[in-house]
């Protein structure tokens, strides 16, 4: 019996001292949450930029965004393995009617041969490292120049600013150097905008200088925002029209028939070959 009841005490005892354990650590972490919610409102310098940075992270085009980038890195370690809502990595669209596609080619300045049947359309953000790849490769450049005569190139500016603050900058810094020189200067400076980090006032003054542009007009044009509405435009038109949301996202049009395919991310030239040929068909 005396066992019986030592062994009863024994067991309270430890539940006793169960219960006082979690009970210490529940006041712990609490204590742990309260003090790192301060310090990360101290990094966001404040409660009211605390809120903001909450309000992003939370929200849904940040989380596409955020997808994006992480099926991005994937297919990086995966060595060109894309990830894409179809297993070949394309998406054939629904057909566009004229008008559509009329104000898809407004105000566009085009590479290559302007009367081409096929029109890629490649809506980028000069900043993210993977459209610096998928440029630096001449992907589109190889494609252009494979059917000189049937596929050109235009080049829509998508900037990121949620992850690539300065951008929208550059971004308005190409569309100006467009403006002063035409369709050769605007792809001179893009070829020049992509091996940059970052854009300020001093940097795009600085690529406008090295192509030759006119310095004021271009200043005047970057310091008056004159394409601000235009790159607005161009972000809702990849997401409404063809639901992009990451970059690189490439649409190859075919102008006749009004028949597209969307190419999400930086996949190779063979991708690209693959869809005009089978446009063509």
């Amino acid at each position: 019996m005396n066992k019986h009841i030592l062994n009863t005490n024994s067991l309270k005892t430890i539940g006793v001292s169960l219960l006082v354990i979690n009970l210490i650590l529940a006041v712990y972490i609490a204590f742990f949450k309260r003090d790192a919610l301060w310090v990360e409102t101290l990094k966001a310098g404040g409660s009211e930029n605390f809120a903001m940075i909450e309000k992003l992270y939370t929200s849904e085009s940040f989380k596409s965004q955020q997808a994006q980038t992480l099926a991005q890195v994937l297919w990086s370690m995966e060595g060109g393995a894309a990830t894409s809502e179809t297993t070949d990595g394309a998406t054939t669209g629904t057909t566009l009617d004229q008008a559509t596609m009329d104000a898809i080619l407004k105000d566009t300045l085009i590479k290559g041969n302007k009367d081409a049947r096929f029109v890629i359309f490649e809506y980028s953000d000069i900043l993210c490292p993977f459209c610096k790849r998928h440029h630096n490769d001449q992907t589109l450049q190889k494609v252009a120049e494979k059917y000189p005569n049937d596929v050109a190139l235009i080049f829509k500016n998508m900037p990121l600013v949620q992850l690539h603050p300065t951008a929208f900058k550059g971004a308005e810094a190409i569309e100006c150097a467009g403006k002063v020189g035409g369709s050769d200067a605007f792809y001179k400076y893009l070829d020049k905008a992509f091996l940059q980090e970052s854009f300020d006032d001093n940097n795009v003054l600085a690529l406008a200088k090295e192509i030759g542009l006119n310095s004021s007009k271009f200043t005047s044009c970057v310091n008056n925002q004159e394409f601000k509405s235009k790159i607005d435009g161009i972000l809702e038109e990849a997401r409404t029209i063809f639901g992009i949301n990451g970059t690189p996202g490439n649409v190859i049009l075919d102008k006749q028939t009004g028949k597209y395919v969307i190419i999400n991310w930086a996949y190779p030239f063979e991708k690209f070959d693959t869809e005009i040929q089978n446009l063509m068909k």
